[in-house]
């Protein structure tokens, strides 16, 4: 089975920046709180650097517009 990247560049840099935001908000909490942040922030982690989310294709959606048309022969 071949993964094929579902975040566009856009999507990508958002995730980037939330997940900065999630591992400062981690820095900043103690408890459940901390370990929440940290398990949401490398999961956007590595999603981001992966290009793909899981959740994309449950839910239809395709940020990368890599969808190439046929030419018509």
């Amino acid at each position: 089975m071949r993964i094929e990247k579902n975040e566009g560049t856009a999507d990508r840099v958002v995730r980037s920046i939330v997940t900065i935001g999630l591992f400062i908000a981690a820095g900043l909490t103690d408890g459940n709180a901390r370990i929440v942040f940290l398990i949401f922030g490398t999961t956007m982690t590595i999603t981001t650097i992966m290009g793909w989310c899981p959740l994309y294709p449950l839910l239809g959606v395709n940020t990368c517009g890599g969808g190439k048309k046929k030419k018509a022969e």
